[in-house]
């Protein structure tokens, strides 16, 4: 009689475990498993994408750029007001932001690594834990030459929409999904220092 509590118990203890993580992931036909957050933010991208993104005024280039996002790669993360996907693009055409400071430092020490690691943008989707509003955008993170040098330009995985490595200086740019220019921050030491505005006709 005990043993068939036992075995019982356990069976209902591995139901409960299947059907919750069945609602909690999605398993694509590439064998992939996306967690429910991320199936929904790219649900919600493909309802509000514009049939092209592209940026109008791009950092160093200023050509417009078709982005297409990389679920593969996606992240999770949230605080007691949201809850945040991150990606990373694949683009068509190059996107580079850069600071003064940072083609100063490539013109005088030729270091390719100045230019090629000096920012990188990922969309961002959110939701209000409040009420499910949810919002889409692209977040470019410019790294200034001292944060570079401390990550020994490896500064990609350190600085996400939540989480900020708290020694980060450079800025933080804001682009919607039509690729417009909305706002942005300036950083030292992983504080504000002051903000970036979309320049007025």
């Amino acid at each position: 009689m005990k043993n068939k509590s036992i075995k019982l118990f356990a069976y209902i203890i591995l139901t409960g475990c299947i059907y919750a993580c069945q609602s909690e992931l999605y398993v694509n036909p590439g064998k992939s498993h996306y967690s429910k957050e991320v199936m929904l933010a790219k649900e919600w991208y493909e309802l509000k994408r514009p049939d092209e993104s592209s940026f109008i005024e791009i950092g160093l280039n200023k050509s417009p750029l078709e982005v297409k996002p990389d679920w593969e790669k996606a992240t999770v993360s949230s605080n007691a007001k949201e809850r945040v996907v991150e990606t990373y693009l694949y683009m068509k055409g190059g996107l580079i932001f850069g600071l003064p400071e940072t083609k100063q430092k490539f013109d005088e020490t030729g270091d390719k690594r100045y230019m090629n690691t000096s920012s990188y943008t990922r969309l961002v989707i959110k939701t209000r834990l409040d009420n499910g509003e949810t919002d889409g955008f692209f977040m470019s993170v410019v790294s200034s030459v001292e944060y570079l040098e401390l990550t020994d330009f490896k500064p990609f995985g350190k600085v996400g929409y939540i989480d900020r490595d708290k020694r980060f200086s450079g800025q933080i740019k804001f682009h919607n999904l039509d690729g417009e220019f909305v706002n942005g921050w300036v950083y030292k030491n992983g504080k504000i220092v002051s903000s970036l505005r979309p320049v007025q006709d």
